[in-house]
């Protein structure tokens, strides 16, 4: 996936300091409604309702974050090689995280 952009970053920030009243949630007269702000733009759609808007911006943010999480993760496995482990002992590692999310 694509890095994750200051932009992106700080609109995240805003939505977590703010929660649901930080939605960019905006009506476009008797339209409809749509998202995004000047520096992330929003999807090229005008949503029916509200909630239509909201599902699309919480969508957004669930991708944000997954590529925030995957990022995270290359950063770590990288940080691991030069600290010297094998891609046996990362690997194994990966295993046991994913057996103790699951549990």
């Amino acid at each position: 996936m694509a890095p994750v952009m200051e932009a992106e970053l700080r609109l995240l920030t805003h939505v977590s300091m703010f929660g649901s009243d930080g939605y960019p949630i905006q009506k476009f007269g008797r339209r409809g409604w749509s998202w995004g702000t000047a520096a992330v733009k929003g999807p090229p759609t005008i949503f029916r309702t509200r909630r239509e808007a909201v599902a699309s911006f919480e969508a957004f943010l669930e991708i944000l974050r997954m590529r925030l999480g995957e990022a995270a993760e290359r950063r770590a496995v990288e940080d691991l090689r030069r600290r010297g482990w094998s891609d046996h002992a990362i690997a194994e590692l990966r295993a046991n995280l994913i057996q103790s999310e699951a549990a």
